[in-house]
């Protein structure tokens, strides 16, 4: 954005460049708060080529990563880790049982602190790699976190195909129809007639 807002200062462009640049910029800043999402943040993480090393390239505050960490290690913690046996009832354990259910269940944390810890230690991954076949191939080194990673990198970045949303232009503008205003044919393909 800031490349767009500087593009506005620069001499020698022209007025209609420059305004559909102010027209970006107030489109980008409209939908650039639900990059923000928590959704968004954990998929850049578990993104290998990405992981926290994204947000440290794009300047972002130190007081930042670490609460995008914390946030991340409190959900998988939450929801993806695993869990010790919940039908065991307390009254039934005896001294013995509870001490070593103690001990297991610290065993377990560590173990569970450790799989999160491991993957954001490790290195990114550069180039182009499919990141679910990925998460996939590597399930048994990271089993939880591989779940985590499919349920968020499996979300649509949006809610219908790209090609689809625009597809119908070209049928719109034809040789009957191309004295249309440039509102006239916004209002027909947002009505997709």
């Amino acid at each position: 954005m800031n490349k767009i807002e500087d593009f506005d200062k620069e001499a020698g462009i022209d007025e209609i460049v420059k305004q559909a640049a102010c027209n970006a910029i107030e489109k980008l800043k409209k939908y650039y708060q639900y990059t923000d999402g928590m959704i968004y943040t954990i998929s850049t993480i578990l993104n290998l080529r990405l992981k926290l090393t994204y947000h440290r390239d794009h300047n972002c505050e130190e007081k930042y990563i670490t609460e995008t960490r914390d946030d991340i290690k409190n959900l998988y913690n939450t929801i993806y880790a695993p869990r010790l046996d919940q039908n065991i009832q307390n009254e039934d354990l005896t001294a013995d049982d509870n001490l070593l259910s103690h001990i297991y269940k610290k065993r377990c944390t560590l173990k569970n602190k450790s799989e999160l810890d491991l993957y954001l230690r490790s290195p990114v991954v550069p180039g182009e790699i499919d990141l679910l076949q990925w998460w996939k191939a590597n399930e048994s080194q990271y089993p939880h976190l591989a779940a985590m990673a499919c349920d968020y990198l499996a979300i649509p970045a949006t809610s219908i195909p790209i090609k689809r949303a625009f597809s119908g232009g070209t049928n719109l503008i034809s040789q009957k129809r191309y004295s249309f205003s440039s509102k006239t044919i916004r209002a027909c393909m947002c009505l997709k007639s």
